[in-house]
């Protein structure tokens, strides 16, 4: 499933001790007694009960059980969720086993069974491999899609029939978040499953077909439930109404209302082919105004780049101030490439969370842009490390002197000498700059925007032309 997360089919339990267990239990309370034949047929019967599946995390360091088991949680819970969403049913873990150089640890906890093994698309072999990497590395690029997948994974604990679909809209809701703009939550999920004439279905009931719209009466009951909006069913049409009236009476099916077309917009996502992951048409006025943003955004980095130039070059600068204008220029030329792909970006200098507003394609290309340009010289293997770290300095180093407040003068002085002395390790550095690798994403950004610019930006293409991944 991923490089560190292996996911092994194993044997599965089968219901042979609930069958001697039910055969005893007849006897003692009912006096039916069940013969062998009868309890071998039963244990035949439910031979391929309860299925098991082994979820593997490989560390790349040793350590105690407990603090293993702990660092593999968050992976083997996102792994899970994606093989709820093939089994249909969350995965009930059983049993943890925590391998160390020192031995083996083994800890139980109580199995649950499930409806089926996968969703029937074909995926089989390699592709229905690659499918579930493809949707793990969704959850973990994009913390909206793992939002989506956690609650439809709990949608599938909820029993009861209206939480249920409530769950199951508010699934869809959130793989609609880019698309909402300027839409109500029902509408932008008809956008997402491309019904948006209506999400229309048929329901027979003593003989009479009745259609209605099962968005609608799905993001009616979440309204209801989730932020307490009257729902009140005479506003449905007749058909619409009719229909609501039978799903009340059989929640076995009102509970599964919304749940083909997650399972179906989550394996869409996975195979890039979303509508929840492109940009809805950008109007010409509208583009009007983002290229004109977009130019002046591009203008006011240059200008600091400028100045940055002149700076650096200057031998007789006291501070690093051409850094801090380059970490500017970088900032505004991201959050416009962010604003190219109309994401909000708001007032944000957390730059890893403004790069994952980015589509996963435009993302790479950045990355690979940055590292022909660079041809080496600069390291690009963690690239939200250099973010953190940019972000980091873009306010840490206009006041450093809080760093040290607690240090006297000759402390500070023994401080850098003692550093020093050890050859300068980067990992005990206060301040890291990696100025080579911020050089090298300076132009791969400048060359993207570029490059949209150049392409008619300002000639009534969507600003999220092109696919965008997640």
């Amino acid at each position: 499933m991923a490089s560190n997360v292996s996911a092994f089919p194993l044997k599965p339990l089968g219901f042979s001790g609930q069958a001697v267990y039910a055969a005893l239990y007849s006897k003692e309370i009912a006096g039916a007694i069940v013969d062998g034949p009868a309890l071998e047929s039963l244990k035949q019967q439910c031979a391929s009960a309860l299925p098991v599946i082994a979820l593997a995390v490989r560390h790349a360091i040793d350590a105690a059980p407990e603090d293993l088991e702990r660092v593999a949680a968050p992976l083997l819970t996102r792994a899970r969720s994606v093989v709820s969403w093939v089994a249909g049913q969350p995965l009930q873990p059983f049993a943890f086993v925590t391998l160390t150089l020192r031995g083996a640890s083994f800890r139980l906890v109580t199995p649950q069974g499930r409806r089926r093994q996968r969703l029937g698309f074909g995926n089989t072999g390699p592709q229905y491999q690659a499918q579930l990497g493809r949707i793990l590395r969704c959850a973990e690029d994009d913390e909206r899609f793992a939002f989506a997948l956690s609650l439809f994974d709990d949608s599938l604990r909820e029993e009861n029939a209206e939480f249920r679909v409530a769950r199951q809209f508010a699934c869809l809701e959130a793989l609609a978040y880019r698309v909402k703009a300027g839409r109500g939550s029902r509408q932008a999920v008809r956008y997402l499953l491309g019904l948006e004439r209506g999400a229309l279905a048929t329901i027979a009931v003593d003989g009479a077909q009745y259609r209605y719209d099962r968005v609608e009466i799905g993001g009616r009951i979440r309204d209801k439930l989730f932020h307490g909006a009257p729902f009140d069913p005479d506003e449905l049409t007749e058909d619409a109404r009719a229909a609501y009236d039978y799903l009340l009476k059989h929640p076995e099916q009102l509970g599964d209302l919304l749940l083909i077309d997650c399972e179906l917009e989550i394996a869409r996502w996975a195979n890039n082919a979303s509508r929840g992951q492109q940009d809805p048409p950008a109007t010409l006025v509208d583009k009007d105004k983002l290229v004109a943003q977009i130019e002046r955004m591009v203008t006011e980095a240059n200008g600091r780049l400028a100045d940055a130039a002149i700076l650096s070059g200057d031998s007789s600068k006291r501070a690093d101030s051409d850094y801090l204008l380059q970490l500017l220029a970088f900032e505004i030329l991201l959050k416009a490439l962010v604003r190219i792909y109309q994401r909000p970006t708001h007032r944000n200098h957390s730059y890893v969370q403004l790069f994952k507003l980015l589509p996963l394609q435009v993302r790479s290309r950045v990355i690979e842009t940055a590292k022909a340009r660079m041809s080496g010289s600069a390291d690009y293997s963690s690239v939200p490390m250099l973010l953190n770290t940019f972000g980091r300095n873009f306010i840490a180093l206009r006041y450093p002197y809080e760093e040290y407040e607690d240090f006297t003068a000759d402390a500070y002085a023994a401080l850098g000498k003692e550093w020093a002395q050890k050859d300068a390790p980067l990992e005990e550095a206060t301040f890291v700059y990696y100025p080579e690798e911020l050089s090298g994403l300076v132009f791969a950004l400048q060359a993207e925007i570029r490059g949209w610019l150049d392409a008619g930006g300002g000639k009534g293409h969507s600003a999220g032309d092109g696919p965008g991944v997640c």
